[in-house]
């Protein structure tokens, strides 16, 4: 007895590259501060950045508001490692910093960083001050002309009692030092408001609400969040410092925006004050495929989505900026097509030189966001060698089928089988007593037909793709 198997070949391309492919754009995985401080006229040791980026090989170029950075007696450019060192802080070497990762399928960028100078200046020369208080009242003194502090998050104040700089003033309870650096000491019989101090922070990061009551006793000081709960010191969540008097907020999240309450409390009395904590953003993309690599044959479409918005409270993005390898698009081929938001970017007819890095660049009130995207174009896969359309064999008999195929660049193809039955259902063929296929590639199939017990016929299909 003779059986009838149809073998029907399909060329699937499925736009994930798989396999091990070095003939790719870099993507830099390095990241960097938004912003660093050093001295001026000083010998730094920490002054270094380095730049790395995947894929081989590769050469890094290091700008400056938009300049090459060249090799001096102070700044040393490594094109090699990625690497950037400043061994003297002067006033030229403030700015701008991008990194730029390239090879010969495309360039890859940072985001850009500034480098800005530390100081701190000094309190002018004043009389004594004389401030009078009053029993059982809060007491405010305050810091007059505090010198200027960059980065303001490096300084501290300490208050001292007496002359000279021995006596230091510890906070308690009663005494403290608030965000604007006043000390008070708070002695009253009701609770009353002394200062409240709003909250900002990106998403992600951490931000500080402040409260302080005068009263007496001293009042103990309670949060309540914008959900109406009590908050209690939380392992990631919440720290509560300063004797209550400051809230801080770890990593921040858009639903941490809103109204929090602080409550002074003196035995059975208290007061409520409301302080609002604002979580901002740089722009964020929202939805499905947002700027993904894509794989696509000469002659066809890719499509690049960048659809960018702000959280709820803050200003909207500007329109998407769309580069190529860190360059602005230029549209000799009239191959870009943007949509009329710029959100979308579709490149028609690709051809290989279209292979490279695509960049989306918005910008808002609260930062940048800048998101790449790799286009590979290759052409189409080629079928070498294929099956016959049908085969008839005996039931005792094996058949073997496999089908070579290649493409350019020369990647790994990945191979599937596929059965369909005289009734048109399909599935993915594994390997079991009648069906064995090749590995790692499953370019190959034996089929054993000597288990079957009457005549049929068989579709296959073959499925390949990178």
């Amino acid at each position: 007895m003779k059986w009838t198997l149809c073998v029907v070949l399909i060329v699937a391309l499925n736009c994930g590259v798989k396999g091990q492919d070095k003939q790719v754009p870099p993507k830099i995985i390095s990241t960097f501060n938004k912003e660093y401080f050093f001295p001026r006229g000083s010998s730094l040791a920490n002054a270094s950045f380095s730049c790395k980026a995947e894929s081989d090989p590769i050469s890094y170029e290091w700008q400056k508001d938009g300049v090459v950075l060249e090799n001096n007696k102070y700044i040393s450019v490594n094109n090699t490692s990625g690497s950037l060192k400043i061994s003297w802080m002067e006033t030229d070497n403030y700015g701008t910093y991008q990194c730029f990762a390239n090879n010969s399928f495309g360039t890859s960028v940072s985001y850009p960083f500034k480098v800005q100078e530390a100081r701190l200046s000094s309190f002018p020369m004043y009389a004594v001050q004389v401030i009078r208080c009053t029993q059982f009242e809060h007491c405010v003194v305050k810091c007059r002309d505090k010198p200027t502090c960059i980065p303001d998050s490096q300084c501290r104040v300490e208050w001292k009692i007496g002359e000279g700089t021995k006596n230091n003033i510890g906070v308690s309870k009663r005494v403290e030092v608030d965000g604007n650096d006043p000390l008070s000491e708070p002695d009253e019989m009701e609770p009353m408001l002394v200062f409240k101090k709003i909250g900002k922070a990106q998403t992600g990061e951490k931000g500080v609400l402040g409260c302080s009551f005068s009263g007496y006793p001293a009042p103990d000081v309670e949060w309540i969040s914008p959900q109406n709960q009590t908050i209690k010191e939380t392992l990631g969540k919440y720290e509560i410092r300063d004797f209550g008097r400051e809230l801080t907020i770890l990593h921040a999240e858009s639903e941490d925006e809103g109204y929090y309450f602080c409550k002074g409390k003196v035995k059975s009395k208290f007061l409520q004050e409301k302080v609002f904590f604002n979580v901002t953003s740089a722009p964020v993309l929202v939805g499905n495929n947002q700027m993904q690599d894509t794989t696509v044959p000469v002659g066809g479409n890719a499509t690049f989505h960048c659809n960018v918005s702000s959280l709820s409270m803050e200003f909207p993005p500007s329109p998407p900026m769309w580069k190529i390898n860190g360059m602005n698009l230029q549209n000799e081929r009239g191959n870009y097509i943007l949509s009329q938001s710029s959100r979308h970017l579709t490149v028609t007819n690709v051809q290989v030189d279209d292979t490279g890095i695509y960049q989306c660049l918005s910008k808002n009130s609260e930062g940048v966001l800048l998101k790449e995207a790799i286009l590979k174009v290759i052409d189409p896969i080629i079928i070498r060698e294929r099956p016959l359309s049908s085969y008839k064999i005996m039931s005792e008999e094996m058949l073997n089928l496999a089908v070579i195929a290649d493409s350019n660049p020369s990647l790994i193809l990945q191979y599937k089988w596929m059965f369909t039955d005289l009734q048109g259902n399909q599935r993915e063929i594994e390997s079991n007593e009648f069906w064995k296929t090749s590995w790692p590639t499953n370019n190959n199939l034996t089929i054993d037909v000597s288990q079957a017990f009457s005549s049929f016929q068989w579709k296959y299909v073959r499925r390949m793709w990178q």
